[in-house]
């Protein structure tokens, strides 16, 4: 992720509206810990990690909100 190029896998969801199952390409994404993204010294490795987006959904604030759920990897 260090070169701007985000780990890809495909997955299998559930739409959340219509329960409706299907494949998707997802990338991971960049938790940043204390909510302090572009902060001088909240940037650095001991503050970020590497997540898929549906755990992404559960660390950070109530705002965030996927339309489907995560059922496996393909």
């Amino acid at each position: 992720m260090e070169e701007g190029y985000a780990p890809k896998a495909r997955v299998i969801v559930k739409d959340r509206k219509t329960g409706e199952t299907y494949e998707k390409l997802v990338e991971k994404e960049l938790h940043h810990a204390n909510g302090n993204r572009g902060v001088p010294g909240f940037d650095g490795p001991i503050n970020i990690r590497e997540v898929w987006p549906w755990e992404h959904e559960k660390l950070s604030p109530p705002g965030r909100k996927l339309n489907y759920d995560f059922i496996r990897f393909k």
